[in-house]
C-alpha cells in the first residue's frame, strides 16, 4: 500500500501509543485529530468509523481518543463525548458502554482519554480528573474521582488532568500520566491510595515504562529523566525546607509521635508528615508550636509520649501532642541563644529519667515530679579547650551508664554515684583529635561503638576500659566519616564522604551503597515501620532496612560496530533485537571494531564485563580497570609437503586464533570496545624456500607447483584488543 496514497481531511496524527491498533482480520485501525479510521485489507479502501454517518452515530462524540484490544481481540475505544465505546465486531457497529455507576455525574465520564488492561482483564478507563474500574464480565464498574489542586504557573487554575497515557505493574499498582504537567499518579488497588508524583521539568513529549517497570520521561528541556521505581536501594526526597550546615553538633532532626507522624526539625521550620511512606505520595506540613516557636533543634521522644525541643531562643520545651500544650523546662541561668547552647541533648534512662547534656550547664537532670533540671556534673571543667568545647553526642546504654561525647572528652557517667572516667586516651591517635569524636551508640548486644571522623568505628572493651579500631572493609575506602546509627538487626548504618556503608558485626559483612552529595551534617533516624531516613543539606535519603539488591540481569546490546575504523550500520532482524543481519566484507576491510553496552544505569560506571571468543578463548576474559588485552593472530601457511596442496594454488588459510591470559580496560562509561584483525591471502602467500639448509625467501604464485623442497613456516601478526 502507498503511504502517501490517502490522507484524511483532519490530517493531523497524535503520537499516543493507543493510536493504531490492527484487528483479527488485520485490518488496521488509527486515529487522527478527531476520528477513527479503518483499513480494509479485503477491499483495500479506508472508512471513517467515528464519528459515524446516519444511524451509526454516536450521540454526542466529538473526538476520538484512544482504542486498544483485550485478550480476545475485542476492540474498546475510548472517546470524547460518549465516553467508552465498544466494537461489536458480529454486528459491524459500536455500542456505547456505561461507565457511571447509580447516583454518579454521568457527565464526567463522558471523556475517555486512555485505556488499560490489567492482568486479571479489568479494564480500566481514564479521563479528566476521573477513571472507572470496570469488569467485561459481569458489566460491574467502580468509579474514582480526584482532584489536582496544586497547578504550577504554567497550568491554568482548576484545570483537570488529562490523563494520556497508562500503565499496570506487576505489584497491581495502576500508573497514569499527564503530559502537559508532567504528572505521574499511582494508584494502589489494596488501600485505594492515589500518590502523584512531578516530574523534574514539565511538558513530557513521551513516557516509556521499560521491561524493568521505570519510566522514561522524554521532556521539552533537559531531556530525558527516568523514574526508577524497583529495585532501587534508596528513594530522595528533594528539596526539603532544610539549609547546609557543616556543624557535626545537630542530631535529633527526625523524631515520631505516637500519632504516627514523623516530625522533621529543618533549618527553616519545623514539618510534620502524617504516615511518611515512600512509596507513596509524602506531604510536609508546617507547624508552629503553642508559644509561636517554628524553629527548633535536638529533637527526642520520652517513654510518656512528649517530645522535648530546643528552642532559637535557648529554651527547653515538652510538647504534648495529644493535647497541643508546651511546657517550658528551661534551667535558670541557661544562654539565651541555642547558637551558645550548642543544641543540649535529651535523653532518658531505663527507669524513666530525663537527662539532658549541654556545653554550658554540663550534666543535667529533671527532677521528679517537677518542672525543673538540676545541674549534677559539671565536666567542663576537665576540657584541656574550655572555650571551644562542646557536647558533640550522648547516650545512654542498656547498663545505665551515660555516654558523652564532647570535643576534647568521651565521658562515661556511672550511675547512680556518678563516678566519671575519661576515655580519651585509652585508643589510638585518632580519638585525641579535637572534634573527632561524633557519635557514640550501643549495639543490640550492649556494646558501646563509637564513631570517629578520621578513623570510623572503634569498639569499647569493658575488660580493660579501652577503644580499639574496628575496620569494616569493603571496596570504598572513605577519607571522612559523619553518622553511625544501629538498625533493630543489629547492623551499623555507617554515612561518610563516599556513600552509606551497611556492616553486620556478626559476619563482618558490608554493603556500600554510593550516594552523590553527602557531607557534614548528617542525621540517621529509624522509623517504626524500620524505614531508615538520612538528612543531609535540603534532601532526605529513605531507605528500607533490608536494602533490596538488583538482580535483574541487564541486556547487553551492539552499540556500535566499525570497519577499518569506520562507522558500520547495524541492522538487526525483524522482531529480534538481538539478532544483526550478516555482513559481508572485501579483505581490504580486515579490521573489525566492536561497542557493546549493559543496559543497566543504576551505577554505569560500575558495570564490569566478561567476553569469550568461540573457538579462541578456553575461559570468559574479565574486563578490569587499567589492563589491556592482546590477541595474537596465527597465518600458518602450509607447503606442497604438508598434509594439503591447496596452499600452492595460492590461497591462503587463517587456520587458529590463539588468545594471551589477559583481559581488556574498560573506559570511565558504560560502553566497552574490542578491535580484532583478521587476515585473509588472495592469489598469492609467504612461503620459505629451504635450498642446503638455508632459508630463501620466495614466492609462489596462482597455479604453480611452487620451489621446492619446502617446509612450513609461520608468520605472525599481533591485534590489539583495546578500549
Amino acid at each position: 500500500m502507498d503511504s502517501l496514497s490517502w490522507y484524511p481531511v483532519n490530517y493531523s496524527f497524535p503520537g499516543e501509543e493507543q493510536s493504531f491498533l490492527e484487528d483479527r482480520h488485520h485490518d488496521k485501525w488509527f486515529i487522527t485529530a478527531r476520528s477513527l479510521y479503518r483499513y480494509s485489507t479485503a477491499t483495500g479502501s479506508f472508512s471513517m468509523i467515528l464519528p459515524g454517518k446516519g444511524d451509526r452515530m454516536m450521540p454526542g462524540i466529538r473526538k476520538v481518543n484512544c482504542i486498544t484490544a483485550d485478550s480476545s481481540r475485542t476492540i474498546w475505544i475510548g472517546t470524547e463525548g460518549a465516553g467508552l465505546v465498544r466494537w461489536d465486531d458480529v454486528a459491524g457497529r459500536p455500542e456505547a458502554v456505561n461507565l457511571c455507576q447509580a447516583g454518579c455525574n454521568s457527565g464526567e465520564y463522558r471523556n475517555v482519554t486512555s485505556l488499560l488492561f490489567d492482568k486479571g482483564g479489568i479494564l480500566w478507563a481514564f479521563g479528566p480528573g476521573t477513571f472507572t474500574r470496570l469488569d467485561p464480565e459481569n458489566h460491574g464498574t467502580l468509579n474514582y474521582k480526584f482532584l489536582y489542586r496544586n497547578q504550577t504557573v504554567y497550568e491554568n487554575p482548576g484545570s483537570p488532568v488529562e490523563v494520556n497515557q497508562s500503565f499496570r505493574f506487576s505489584d497491581g499498582s495502576i500508573w497514569f500520566f499527564s503530559r502537559m504537567a508532567g504528572l505521574i499518579f499511582r494508584f494502589d488497588q489494596g488501600s485505594g491510595k492515589l500518590s502523584l508524583y512531578r516530574t523534574p521539568n514539565f511538558v513530557v513529549f513521551q513516557c516509556i515504562a521499560d521491561r524493568n517497570e521505570s519510566l522514561w520521561f522524554a521532556c521539552v528541556r533537559n531531556n530525558v529523566f527516568r523514574m526508577v521505581i524497583k529495585p532501587v536501594p534508596y528513594f530522595t526526597i528533594s528539596p526539603v525546607n532544610n539549609t547546609a550546615d557543616v556543624a557535626q553538633t545537630h542530631k535529633g532532626s527526625i523524631i515520631e509521635d505516637r500519632q504516627g507522624r514523623t516530625w522533621f526539625l529543618f533549618n527553616r521550620g519545623i514539618s510534620v508528615a502524617d504516615g511518611f511512606e515512600v512509596t507513596s505520595s509524602v506531604r510536609f506540613n508546617p507547624v508552629t508550636l503553642p508559644g509561636g516557636e517554628t524553629t527548633v533543634s535536638g529533637g527526642f521522644t520520652d517513654s510518656k509520649g512528649y517530645l522535648w525541643f530546643a528552642s532559637k531562643k535557648g529554651r527547653i520545651l515538652r510538647y504534648d501532642p495529644s493535647s497541643d500544650s508546651q511546657a517550658d523546662f528551661t534551667p535558670p541561668g541557661f544562654p539565651h541563644d541555642i547558637r551558645e547552647a550548642r543544641v543540649p541533648m535529651i535523653r532518658e534512662d531505663g527507669p524513666g529519667t530525663i537527662w539532658m547534656a549541654t556545653s554550658h550547664h554540663g550534666l543535667c537532670r529533671l527532677v521528679p515530679g517537677s518542672s525543673r533540671f538540676e545541674q549534677v556534673l559539671d565536666f567542663s571543667h576537665r576540657s584541656v579547650t574550655r572555650e571551644m568545647n562542646q557536647v558533640l553526642d550522648f547516650t545512654i546504654g542498656s547498663q545505665g551508664d551515660l555516654w558523652i561525647l564532647t570535643s576534647d572528652q568521651i565521658l562515661s557517667v556511672r550511675v547512680p554515684e556518678l563516678r566519671v572516667t575519661d576515655h580519651l586516651g585509652s585508643g589510638d591517635a585518632s580519638l585525641k583529635a579535637l572534634g573527632a569524636n561524633i557519635r557514640v551508640r550501643e549495639d543490640k548486644n550492649g556494646n558501646i561503638w563509637i564513631l570517629n571522623l578520621l578513623s570510623g568505628l572503634n569498639r569499647f572493651n569493658r575488660a580493660d576500659g579501652s577503644f580499639s579500631r574496628v575496620s569494616i572493609g569493603g571496596s570504598i575506602t572513605p577519607t571522612a566519616y559523619y553518622d553511625l546509627l544501629t538498625d533493630t538487626r543489629g547492623k551499623f548504618w555507617i554515612a561518610h564522604n563516599r556513600g552509606i556503608s551497611v556492616y553486620d558485626p556478626a559476619d563482618s559483612g558490608v554493603r556500600t551503597i554510593s550516594t552523590p552529595r553527602l557531607q557534614y551534617d548528617v542525621q540517621g533516624y529509624q522509623l517504626s515501620n524500620h524505614d531508615i531516613i538520612y538528612i543531609n543539606d535540603n534532601q532526605l535519603y529513605v531507605f528500607r532496612e533490608e536494602i533490596p539488591e538488583n538482580r535483574i540481569s541487564p541486556p547487553v546490546r551492539l552499540t556500535r560496530l566499525l570497519v577499518s575504523d569506520k562507522n558500520q550500520v547495524l541492522r538487526t532482524l525483524p522482531g529480534n533485537p538481538d539478532a544483526y543481519e550478516r555482513i559481508s566484507l572485501p579483505f581490504r576491510r580486515n579490521t573489525l571494531g566492536i561497542e557493546f553496552a549493559a543496559l543497566n544505569f543504576l551505577s554505569p560506571e560500575e558495570n564490569r564485563y566478561r567476553f569469550f571468543m568461540k573457538g579462541v578463548d578456553r575461559d570468559t576474559v574479565e574486563a578490569k580497570q587499567g589492563t589491556v588485552a592482546e590477541y595474537r593472530a596465527s597465518i600458518r601457511v602450509i607447503t606442497h609437503s604438508g598434509l594439503t596442496d591447496l596452499i600452492m594454488t595460492g590461497s591462503g588459510i587463517l587456520t587458529a586464533l590463539r588468545s594471551a591470559s589477559a583481559s581488556f580496560a574498560p573506559g570511565t562509561g558504560p560502553s566497552q570496545r574490542m578491535f580484532f584483525h583478521f587476515f585473509r591471502r588472495y592469489g598469492h602467500c609467504c612461503v620459505c624456500k629451504v635450498q642446503n639448509g638455508q632459508p630463501e625467501k620466495g614466492k609462489s604464485k596462482a597455479g604453480s607447483s611452487g620451489v621446492g623442497p619446502y617446509s612450513r613456516a609461520r608468520i605472525e601478526e599481533q591485534a590489539a584488543c583495546r578500549n
